[in-house]
């Protein structure tokens, strides 16, 4: 159960290629953070995420996946969307309605069109974003190359790396963060990287550019204050790197996204039919952004709340519609598995059952 204030929510969406193992990274952050008891796998179908049988059968995720858990002090309500050029409407509807998008590629396929597809919608509102290579240990696995061609196509001075890998293909045994000591093969690149984020989070707000140009560097508290507000105005993406299936720097990845992502009260632009959004408001708006037929709950829409909070049991305007709509138990998805909340707050996504005129892309309050 979710137990935190809106400023430790997270949203994000995990979005990129088919194969780039997102859901393989979306299980192993649900068994890390304790959300699940045994990690899933896709492989033996027993993923979290995918698991319908469909997309067992396939081994791929065909629909995007509603998701949550804990971590630290904070609490991760995201989506894991299906990559595959095939079901992109999925996708498109996680990411449209997602705080942060974050890239996942693999260090061996590299950038595909699932890749091109999520970083252009993701341009288009200037959504924060962070990338993560994964599949550093594969044999194959190519991370220069995949680093080269990422800061090329999406921005040398926009995409840079956060952490390194220590050790490489089958001798991975962890991560460095590029503002510490980076051993190895790494070293002098990891040097370069440090003064380009710094360049990078002093040019995100004025009186730190002043401080880090007389100072000629910023205070740990300064560093971590910019280069939140860099990822959340889009001038920064930062880069990860990993494995899921090694487990290897994930926990780096998580610790970030909670201190640097934005929380559903920061003013992240999202995009609605009509109306504009107050963020910080104390009334209850939602956007209904996926609706499925359940063969046990019949039709089930998704909500992402907005603002406000949604209580189970009430009744709340349809503002696209007009009309109102009796609301009975919100219910917390994590994959096809049901919880009942009392109430949900900015940032979080939940499912209701059965209300008669409700649709997709309607905005309830």
């Amino acid at each position: 159960m979710k137990n935190c204030a809106p400023e430790k929510i997270r949203n994000f969406v995990l979005a990129g290629h088919a194969g780039s193992g997102k859901t393989s990274l979306a299980d192993l952050m649900l068994f890390k953070s304790g959300a699940v008891n045994r990690r899933g796998s896709v492989d033996n179908g027993s993923s979290v995420s995918d698991f319908r049988p469909d997309e067992q059968e396939r081994k791929s995720s065909i629909y995007s996946a509603a998701l949550n858990c804990p971590w630290q002090d904070g609490h991760f309500f995201f989506m894991d969307a299906p990559g595959n050029s095939d079901f992109c409407g999925e996708a498109m509807g996680a990411i449209n309605i997602s705080d942060m998008m974050l890239l996942v590629v693999d260090a061996m396929l590299g950038i595909g069109p699932g890749t091109i597809r999520a970083w252009r919608q993701a341009r288009e509102r200037n959504m924060p974003r962070m990338i993560f290579i994964n599949g550093c240990d594969r044999d194959q696995a190519d991370f220069d190359a995949l680093l080269d061609e990422l800061r090329h196509n999406y921005g040398a001075t926009l995409c840079i790396p956060y952490n390194l890998p220590i050790g490489s293909k089958s001798a991975l045994s962890g991560v460095a963060g590029v503002m510490d000591a980076v051993p190895g093969d790494y070293a002098a690149q990891a040097e370069e990287f440090k003064a380009m984020l710094s360049d990078s989070i002093a040019e995100s707000d004025e009186e730190l550019m002043e401080k880090y140009f007389e100072e000629g560097e910023l205070s740990d508290e300064d560093f971590k204050a910019g280069f939140r507000k860099a990822v959340l105005n889009g001038s920064l993406v930062p880069i990860f790197v990993g494995s899921a299936d090694k487990d290897l720097g994930v926990s780096e990845l998580m610790d970030a996204i909670l201190a640097f992502g934005p929380s559903p009260l920061d003013e992240v632009q999202l995009r609605l039919d009509e109306g504009e959004l107050d963020r910080k408001s104390g009334d209850a708006q939602g956007f209904v952004f996926k609706s499925v037929n359940d063969p046990f709950m019949g039709q089930m829409n998704f909500i992402r709340v907005l603002c406000g909070t949604f209580k189970s049991d009430s009744e709340l305007l349809n503002s696209t519609r007009g009309g109102k709509e009796r609301v009975g138990n919100l219910l917390q998805m994590q994959g096809k598995e049901q919880s009942t909340v009392e109430s949900a707050g900015p940032g979080e996504i939940v499912a209701v059952a059965k209300v008669r005129n409700t649709m997709l892309n309607d905005v309830l309050g």
